[in-house]
């Protein structure tokens, strides 16, 4: 997740609210208010019950504010699909109308809480009111309910036919493959190969539990279902290099280390996050950490190492100033660094990571990003002619001071995500690299990598030095998918977070490249 915006629901940050541009939103109705416009803006609820009413006035549909909306006693016929625009509304009383079918749309008011619509003339709910997961009651009593929605609703009561659509609806959606967004090319330069290189959170099982989750059917939200489909998606695009975060220790050595080693001839290396040093072996296994698996025909290992993202002060400023003591060194996140060799003695630099999550603490991020850029530059002063790529979850939108460190080599002294603290010399002197790095996505119009009810924003990268160039990157998620369902994970897409993936051009041999620009 992201150090300035975010979501509810993840894992580790289920306690935080996050808050980030909606993927999709409405703009104001823009009118001359009436007084009773006027009194739904004060009170944010609107009674329109016992009003003789027979259809629900297309105005109140640009009410954006409703929390309230009660039109109950009535003799309403038809709801129009445009109530899917009221998302504030946490009660809606539809009670006692005529109403005989309920459309698809309003299972996008994701913050509903209570909905009304006994004695009505229902014979079923659309599959799509398995989207509001906050729901807290649902009455359907004196319909003429048929088919299965009786029989869940007379034994399980209103959750339980939330539930059983939850559960079915996604089986409903058709699932559209990503597609190939290609870069634009510069034909004077010589490239003698190609390297394609993945990342992908595939969400942790300790983090994917039915609380966080609530969106997401119970079925697809198992570790045995998930882990199968990951394993499938993670290998279908032949990636060379593939970096993963968030996978737990049990899983990489019960699971995923033969899997893809079997399937996809990969080696690989895993380190988990720090707080496994301090804990026994049963609840080590439960730690997650990152693995970096490669094409074992094409590449061999030479050197690893594993960077601990908090160890970037002294002894001495950490006891000068507690703040760096309880902000930074408290967190475990990690670095995985790997040199991997090709024929020819061509050598390729990896690095996987995966920053804090929280966006209270964009200063967290800022200094683990320091920390990472310190330790690489460190191994690419050995390999001064290596290709160069760092992947993971940065947690950190585009608008960040750690992202424009990466993309521009500078962090201004004084930047706004330090929050005025002092952390020397970074405070007041900035920071510097000369790692050459450009974002793989930079040309593709992504809209989010991560996708929750409350976030959906670009938090996961590829970064890669001059000695490559992307050739294609795999694209978003279809539109319209996106519009049916609450967030990731579904049964289509195993995580929270897109795999993503790049084609790049290696440079040849005799490209010297200037690494100090």
């Amino acid at each position: 997740m992201d150090g300035d915006n975010f979501s509810t629901a993840h894992k580790e940050k289920s306690g935080g609210v996050l808050v980030a541009r909606p993927f999709r939103h409405y703009k104001p109705y823009q009118s001359r208010k009436t007084v009773v416009e006027k009194a739904v803006d004060e009170t944010a609820g609107l009674d329109m019950s016992m009003q003789g009413l027979t259809l629900i006035s297309p105005k109140i549909m640009h009410w954006e504010t409703l929390s309230t909306l009660s039109l109950s006693y009535n003799s309403i016929s038809e709801i129009p699909p445009e109530i899917s625009r009221l998302t504030g509304l946490s009660v809606l009383d539809l009670s006692h109308n005529r109403i005989k079918r309920v459309p698809r749309e309003l299972g996008k008011l994701y913050n509903l809480k209570e909905l009304r619509l006994g004695s009505n003339l229902l014979s079923s709910i659309p599959l799509e009111f398995g989207m509001l997961y906050q729901m807290e009651k649902l009455d359907l009593d004196d319909n003429p309910l048929i088919g299965q929605i009786q029989i869940v609703y007379n034994t399980s009561g209103g959750l339980g036919v939330i539930r059983y659509c939850r559960d079915n609806v996604a089986m409903n959606y058709p699932h559209w493959e990503r597609g190939w967004v290609f870069a634009p090319q510069d034909n004077n330069i010589d490239y003698t190969e190609t390297i394609t290189v993945a990342t992908y959170n595939i969400l942790c099982p300790t983090y994917a539990n039915s609380q966080s989750f609530s969106y997401v059917p119970a079925w697809a939200l198992q570790w045995e279902t998930r882990k199968a489909t990951i394993l499938q998606e993670a290998t279908s695009y032949g990636a060379d290099i593939l970096c993963i975060q968030e996978m737990d220790t049990g899983s990489y050595s019960d699971y995923f280390r033969e899997q893809f080693k079997i399937r996809a001839d990969y080696d690989s290396v895993f380190y988990q996050k720090s707080r496994a040093r301090t804990m026994v072996e049963g609840e080590k296994r439960l730690v997650d950490g990152c693995a970096i698996f490669w094409k074992g025909s094409f590449f061999q290992m030479i050197e690893q190492r594993c960077i601990y993202l908090s160890q970037l002060f002294s002894q001495k400023a950490i006891s000068e100033h507690e703040h760096i003591a309880n902000r930074v060194l408290s967190r475990d996140n990690i670095g995985l660094a790997i040199v991997l060799e090709r024929e020819g003695g061509r050598h390729t630099v990896v690095v996987n990571t995966h920053m804090h999550w929280d966006p209270e603490y964009p200063d967290v991020k800022t200094l683990q990003g320091i920390m990472l850029l310190k330790e690489v530059d460190a191994i690419m002063q050995r390999y001064p002619n290596a290709e160069l790529i760092i992947c993971g979850d940065f947690n950190s939108l585009p608008n960040s001071s750690l992202y424009e460190m990466y993309s521009q080599g500078v962090l201004k002294p004084n930047s706004r995500d330090l929050l005025g603290l002092s952390y020397e010399p970074y405070s007041n002197k900035g920071y510097t690299h000369s790692l050459s790095l450009s974002e793989s996505y930079s040309f593709v119009n992504m809209g989010f990598t991560n996708y929750t009810p409350g976030f959906a924003g670009v938090i996961d990268y590829i970064w890669y030095n001059d000695r490559l160039k992307p050739i294609c990157s795999l694209g978003p998620v279809d539109e319209e998918y996106v519009s049916k369902i609450v967030g990731f994970p579904t049964h289509h897409y195993p995580s929270d977070h897109l795999i993503l993936v790049t084609q790049f051009k290696c440079k040849g041999n005799q490209w010297k490249g200037n690494m100090n620009k």
